[in-house]
């Protein structure tokens, strides 16, 4: 293959991302990576892209690879997009400049840990999925500018007819009954049974968590659009896998890469936010103080330090903020950062091979938590607190945890709230915080 370069075409158009994910959501794996706070310390970019040259999707063992290259493989599919993206590989300073786009279910945790996990799949989704786009688009929110990166050669005719005020009508979305999955009672025996493993040394946290189900008419564009407006997240992010549709508004980084430097952000405890200001600064004040909450937190900042260490030099790994508050829409959030420097003979694709799934939302140990869970919750994750994000030619990287986020598949969206289960936790208020997490979402339906 010829040596890959990237160009670039500074646009000047005055259309919103809204405009063009409306012209690009009926084409073929259209995602939209987006910035929806626009917030400096999180990142300033939104990307955008459509029919990629490649697709990667990965089931029950089965690897499948479609486009340029066609084949079938039992292989981790993280290692085969690894092999794939190195025939990509370019020296380009962009922050991302086109490359793997896609969506780990949490389920894909059996397939990358080792482990088997027995619970109910009341939905199946690929437990990879990938596409390898030749082209993306980005949009600056500082600048406010467009411009397209691609491989040299490549036909860029196809963003002409995107790149225009859409016909968009805003539509509503309409009530629907939420259903959970979970009885309270069958929570609180869940939190019984972690509690037991806990006493006994077989684990010291746990990540439990509930599913909401909800039938709807509305598409996944109005959904996602509803999803902005509720909850604006640094990480938000639409992803339309053509049989399901992934709709996120995440507050948590997994890591990125910029420059081979890592850098993962887990969140741990979290208290609603209220309406009054003084009790809203009481509670926000509370967490901070919380010594339980700060345990997990720093349960976690260790298991991520040691997940770390598998692909960062040891001595580079450090923790930039041992913990903060972060407040968002509806909750208070303690949040830690961790920064290493990947080792020579490493990429972005064996730390996402060696962390994941994160550790926030397993819990710790990891392997022995995601047993816990198996045994515990009523169904499968599916996408819930896996990852959706991007590897990009130039090997930079970013992956959230997908938290406050929707599976749509058919008529029926799915998605969960949950919270780490220590010694210390107190069942009410655990079970609180799981519904807590999760008004914002079903704000959107009602």
């Amino acid at each position: 293959m010829d040596k890959i370069e990237i160009i670039v075409d500074r646009l000047d158009i005055d259309i919103s991302i809204s405009d063009i994910l409306y012209n690009i959501k009926d084409k073929r794996l259209p995602f939209l990576l987006e910035s929806a706070k626009g917030d400096k310390s999180q990142g300033i970019r939104s990307f955008l892209g459509f029919n990629p040259i490649i697709e990667i999707k990965a089931k029950k063992g089965k690897c499948e690879v479609y486009g340029r290259e066609n084949f079938t493989t039992d292989e981790n599919p993280i290692i085969v997009l690894q092999r794939l993206m190195k025939k990509y590989a370019v020296y380009n300073d962009t922050i991302f400049c086109g490359g793997a786009v896609g969506c780990l279910s949490y389920d894909f945790s059996e397939w990358n840990c080792e482990v088997k996990l027995n619970v109910k799949r009341n939905v199946e989704v690929y437990d990879c999925y990938f596409g390898i786009y030749s082209s993306v688009l980005e949009f600056n929110h500082h600048t406010q500018r467009y411009s397209i990166y691609a491989i040299k050669g490549e036909d860029l005719s196809q963003w002409k007819e995107v790149l225009v005020k859409s016909s968009d009508l805003e539509k509503s979305i309409g009530e629907s009954q939420i259903y959970h999955n979970m009885s309270k009672e069958a929570y609180n025996k869940a939190f019984v049974d972690i509690k037991d493993m806990i006493r006994r040394g077989y684990v010291y946290e746990v990540n439990l968590t509930q599913q909401f189900e909800v039938s709807t008419e509305a598409s996944q564009y109005d959904i996602y659009k509803a999803l902005c407006c509720s909850n604006p997240a640094d990480f938000m992010a639409y992803m339309d896998f053509g049989e399901y549709a992934v709709l996120s508004s995440s507050p948590e980084r997994f890591f990125d890469c910029k420059n081979r430097v890592v850098t993962t952000r887990p969140i741990k405890g979290t208290v609603p936010r209220s309406a009054d200001i003084e009790e809203d600064i009481r509670r926000r004040q509370q967490l901070f103080e919380s010594q339980k909450d700060i345990s997990e937190l720093l349960m976690i900042v260790d298991l991520m330090r040691n997940d770390m260490a598998k692909t960062c030099y040891g001595k580079s790994i450090e923790v930039i903020d041992k913990y903060r508050i972060e407040s968002y829409a509806n909750v208070h959030h303690l949040v830690s950062t961790i920064r290493g420097t990947l080792r020579e003979e490493c990429d972005a694709w064996d730390m996402l091979r060696e962390a994941f799934p994160g550790g926030s939302i397993t819990g710790a140990p990891k392997l022995a938590a995601i047993e816990a869970i198996d045994k515990v919750e009523a169904q499968n994750r599916n996408i819930y607190t896996g990852s959706i994000g991007y590897v990009s030619f130039n090997g930079n990287a970013d992956f959230n945890i997908l938290i406050r986020s929707i599976l749509k598949k058919g008529k029926t969206c799915y998605f969960s709230g949950g919270g780490a289960i220590t010694w210390d936790s107190i069942v009410e208020a655990e079970y609180e915080e799981s519904l807590a997490k999760c008004d914002k979402i079903k704000a959107i339906f009602r």
